[in-house]
């Protein structure tokens, strides 16, 4: 069986990766954690040891390295993991937001970890798409993820722009309004005007989501889900079906579209008016 490499022992390792691995069924023998420092750490009844990173010398041809740590350290870390294996498959998390790694690592194996994306694909299966489509997020969308999620459901945006507050997607499949800052748990998603329904869940993701409560929703537990779409994805890339995973250049373009969400805010547009007409020597009174 593929072998597991992580690199980073952190929340999203120990919430997140770790849990996905054990529901797809990698036991610890399958998996190697990699840290700055030597330690232990106990997640879902599980005692893993993490090793330091630095001494890491050989990655075999069917490894699968999973990279976990803060966006400043990426370069560093796959640059190496490149020395010892060129061609080993690897994952990044999000955000790819240094055009660095487009430009040098573009035609390595190398797929982002963009789970928000993941399980807007899985969410295809329980709703019904039409030709042009209407997908408003309250509370429900955050930089990244949020425009990963609506271009995984409408496909790529063309053009976007924020109005009083609210930010609009034009998408291939229809729009996308984005309303009030991230509150997932007082969120909701509505597509074509009615709420997206919650999907039904076997076992295994129910026990992978941590359970089920009388206020589910799909905002309500998006951080949860979304290991139900890291779990998609890994499985694609164990089962070679890499060509519909999200690259470093898609993982990019979605960060440079999420920059544009708060760029030109009502708020922030309301506070440049202020500024331009009014005198300073006015505003220092206040």
């Amino acid at each position: 069986m593929t072998k597991f490499i992580i690199i980073g022992s952190g929340r999203r390792v120990q919430q997140d990766v770790l849990p996905v691995l054990n529901s797809i069924g990698f036991d610890k023998s399958k998996i190697r954690i990699y840290a700055s420092r030597i330690k232990t750490i106990f997640v879902r009844d599980t005692l893993y040891d993490v090793f330091n990173f630095n001494d890491i010398d050989e990655i075999v041809d069917d490894s699968i390295v999973y990279v976990a740590v803060p966006p400043s350290a990426i370069f560093k870390v796959v640059s190496q993991i490149i020395l010892l294996n060129a061609s080993v498959k690897i994952i990044i998390d999000t955000p790819i937001n240094d055009i660095s790694l487009v430009n040098n690592f573009k035609n390595n194996n190398i797929w982002v970890a963009e789970d928000a994306a993941y399980l807007g694909h899985f969410l295809k299966n329980t709703i019904n798409l039409n030709v042009f489509n209407v997908m408003i997020l309250y509370k429900s969308a955050v930089v990244y993820h949020g425009i990963a999620f609506i271009e995984s459901l409408l496909l790529n945006s063309y053009i976007s722009f924020t109005v009083f507050g609210s930010h609009l997607m034009f998408c291939k499949k229809g729009i996308a309004i984005i309303i009030g800052k991230r509150d997932y748990e007082n969120g909701e998603i509505w597509l074509n005007f009615k709420k997206l329904i919650f999907p039904n869940l076997n076992y295994s993701q129910i026990k992978l989501v941590g359970g089920l409560t009388d206020f589910d929703n799909v905002s309500y537990r998006f951080l949860e889900l979304k290991r139900i779409g890291l779990e998609q994805m890994i499985q694609t890339i164990l089962q070679n079906k890499t060509t519909d995973l999200i690259n470093l250049t898609v993982a990019h373009e979605q960060f440079l579209k999420s920059q544009k969400i708060n760029k030109y805010s009502f708020k922030k547009t309301l506070k440049y008016i202020v500024k331009f007409f009014v005198p300073n020597t006015l505003l220092n009174k206040f």
